[in-house]
């Protein structure tokens, strides 16, 4: 936790900076998010990358792409969803793994920073196939104040995008178009 509580008395340090020019960190401050991944690693292998930012963004972190000036900032709700007041014992768990990943800090009594923070509500759900329970950081409630409501689908950082999963044809077709032999590799993203 220290390591953490130092991080977010530099983060706080520059935040009256990134308030008055709205820059990301990555563009402003430039203070490395907490990870344990290699950097100097990843940037020689993305040397030649055509998108440079992304050594960036591995570094300094995402911008999650919130648009103050259109939304506001979000609302909070204090208070979880029905499958999380079921189910305390899944939440329990969710928390406990995720704090021991260093994913997330707390609990507070009270707000640690400088700025305002937006609390979503937790939820779960049950796994298909599976005892356990899948918990949700529900980032579109409340209905017409959540944190998804201000975040563009179709621009990020002023750049259009478009995302489109992979379907079981456009799969198949690869498949053809490597022929017999070719290996494939799936990937359950579970701390995605």
């Amino acid at each position: 936790m220290s390591f953490y509580a130092q991080f977010a008395s530099r983060v706080q340090s520059c935040w009256p900076f990134k308030r008055l020019t709205g820059l990301p960190n990555y563009v402003a401050c430039r203070l490395p998010v907490p990870s344990r991944l290699n950097i100097p690693l990843w940037q020689q292998y993305l040397q030649e990358y055509h998108d440079a930012k992304i050594c960036d963004f591995l570094e300094f972190g995402w911008p999650v792409g919130y648009d103050y000036s259109t939304h506001g900032f979000p609302v909070s709700q204090l208070r979880n969803r029905q499958g999380s007041l079921l189910f305390p014992a899944a939440i329990d768990s969710y928390l406990q793994n995720e704090i021991c990943r260093n994913a997330v800090l707390g609990p507070f009594e009270l707000n640690p920073f400088l700025c305002a923070v937006a609390l979503s509500p937790l939820n779960s759900v049950p796994k298909h196939d599976w005892a356990e329970r899948r918990t949700i950081v529900d980032l579109s409630w409340p209905a017409g104040t959540p944190v998804n409501d201000g975040i563009s689908s179709s621009s990020y950082l002023g750049e259009d995008v478009s995302l489109t999963y992979p379907t079981v044809d456009s799969i198949a077709s690869l498949i053809w178009s490597a022929g017999a032999g070719c290996l494939l590799y799936k990937r359950d993203l579970k701390c995605a």
